[in-house]
């Protein structure tokens, strides 16, 4: 077991989760109720292991900026934050319900230790779940800063219906593995478990569809009490 210095031990209590969940936009396409199905699993996740979990719905690209800018007044002993965005788009390229979009780089930087001092030194997540075919070509192969953990999960044409009508497999596998063993494991190797799962599932089925990442600068493994 890793010594108590080498591990990030954080109180649920003292753990923020903001769940953004953009379901219906302003193009004219349908109501997407998976979206709606993985934010709600997200919370009730989360709620049941007591974290303080808040969840925002449909906004357009500026409020989602000015959401991100408002981490910078979460309380000095909030211990780890962690972020769900379920919208289209891809990382250079997240969507709000008006079809503008602002990038993955910018949350990044919105949660820096320069931007954001209140979460200096303090782990922080983002999960971002695009909906859309990502074709590798702009996804981050390391987040820009200390101290963050990045999930990305982007669905392409052949589990697109699935996964707008029922909600995404991987997040529910998440979410599965998060209530298992979340005081056994830190968070990193909790979502390569879920990783792993997610990909033998679709070679088990001998299909492709959701394409998984985990990208990480955590200095020290981040637990949970």
């Amino acid at each position: 077991m890793a010594d108590a210095d080498d591990v990030h031990l954080a109180e649920c209590s003292n753990s923020h989760v903001f769940i953004l969940c953009n379901y219906s936009f302003n193009d004219g396409r349908e109501i997407q109720p998976g979206f709606k199905t993985d934010a709600a699993l997200i919370k009730e996740t989360f709620v049941s292991l007591e974290f303080n979990t808040t969840v925002y719905y449909n906004l357009e690209a500026g409020k989602m900026s000015s959401l991100f800018s408002m981490f910078k007044h979460l309380d000095e002993d909030t211990d780890c934050l962690l972020i769900f965005l379920i919208t289209h788009g891809s990382f250079v390229g997240v969507k709000g319900t008006d079809g503008k979009t602002i990038t993955g780089y910018d949350i990044m930087k919105e949660l820096s230790n320069e931007d954001c001092p209140n979460l200096a030194n303090k782990p922080k997540m983002i999960f971002l779940s695009t909906y859309e075919s990502d074709d590798g070509v702009q996804r981050i192969q390391r987040p820009m800063y200390p101290d963050m953990l990045i999930v990305t999960s982007s669905v392409d044409t052949s589990a697109y219906d699935a996964a707008i009508k029922d909600g995404c497999q991987y997040t529910a596998d998440i979410c599965k593995y998060v209530k298992k063993k979340w005081k056994k494991h830190d968070l990193s190797d909790i979502l390569q478990i879920a990783t792993e799962a997610s990909k033998a599932r679709d070679v088990r089925e001998k299909k492709t569809g959701i394409d998984p990442h985990v990208m990480s600068t955590l200095r020290k493994p981040l637990r949970f009490k």
